[in-house]
């Protein structure tokens, strides 16, 4: 919430049209649900173990809020799967390992970008996802973020009913 407040303010105070998009994972969803009712509110977190658990907090603190509030555009919720396959791609084309929580971002530049696809004739168009404690792997959880990894690629293999 700080980086995404702090960022927010530099953008808009430098280039007011730049759309400011937070993402979040759908497990920790906060800041878009405290954003629709227009109050912060208090979260237990997400309930058991979650890839992402690194952006997962009980509140947003009060400056924080008032400032995403003011400034951001959007707030996209990215699920398990797209934030473990961020992991890989940024892996595959970086070889960089990124947490989960620092995947997120990446997440959902991937999935605003398959949603929006430019027009054929217009000049490409800009985008910068700020991965977040990307750096910040424990050593002990790249077994389960290997594990993540295994399921979404069974689950890309596996057809959707």
């Amino acid at each position: 919430g700080s980086l995404l407040a702090g960022v927010a303010s530099v953008l808009k105070s430098t280039w007011p049209a730049t759309k400011v998009i937070a993402v979040e994972p759908r497990s920790a969803d906060l800041l878009s649900r405290s954003l629709m009712v227009g109050t912060r509110i208090t979260d237990g977190g997400p309930a058991g173990e979650k890839a992402a658990e690194g952006v997962a907090v009980g509140q947003i603190g009060p400056e924080v809020f008032r400032i995403c509030d003011a400034l951001v555009d959007e707030v996209m919720l990215v699920d398990e799967r797209e934030i473990a396959a961020a992991v890989r791609d940024v892996f595959l084309d970086t070889r960089a390992v990124l947490e989960p929580a620092g995947a997120v971002s990446v997440a959902g530049l991937k999935q605003y970008v398959a949603r929006r696809p430019p027009a054929p004739s217009a000049p490409p168009p800009a985008f910068v996802a700020i991965a977040g404690d990307a750096s910040n792997i424990e050593f002990s959880n790249i077994w389960s973020v290997n594990s993540l990894l295994e399921r979404v690629a069974q689950a890309e293999r596996t057809p959707a009913e």
